[in-house]
């Protein structure tokens, strides 16, 4: 049975109108995909950056230290900061998968604790850990793992 040329211009038109609306939804889902990534890229860079000065401050202190005398007043900086930390935890919450998020918080909690509790005596005179400065730096990498992952699960 031949084809009429009407059905064929139907089915050519409906073809096409399927690909069009096809091709519009996937372009709007990828445009939406990529906001996601930019607002957890942008989140992430701001999660970190409430981090940094701290982690320079432990990581400087530490190279330059001396048993009697801190070359900064390190605990006053790690309280102070913990405050701005502790906003950027719970905007970038948003951003950390719900399989993550007992982890995420118990990052969080562990440097809280150090940080609030330990100062520049503490670390400097600590006996109970090989490496007091240490700790600082590595409760400090253990949160900042949740905004280097690609969508923060670790």
């Amino acid at each position: 049975m031949p084809i009429e040329p009407g059905n064929l211009s139907l089915g050519v038109l409906a073809g096409v109108l399927i690909g069009t609306v096809a091709g519009h939804y996937l372009t709007k889902s990828r445009n939406a995909d990529e906001r996601e990534i930019a607002e957890r890229l942008k989140a992430a860079a701001s999660f970190r950056a409430a981090f940094a000065p701290t982690l320079a401050v432990v990581k400087l202190s530490n190279k330059h230290r001396s048993t009697t005398e801190p070359l900064h007043d390190v605990d006053s900086t790690i309280r102070e900061a913990v405050l701005r930390q502790a906003a950027e935890i719970e905007l970038f919450r948003l951003h950390v998968p719900k399989c993550s998020s007992d982890a995420y918080q118990e990052a969080w909690d562990n440097y809280l604790e150090e940080a609030w509790n330990y100062g520049w005596l503490a670390t400097t005179f600590r006996t109970d850990v090989d490496d007091p400065w240490k700790v600082f730096e590595d409760l400090i990498h253990d949160i900042l793992r949740f905004a280097d992952s690609n969508k923060g699960e670790v």
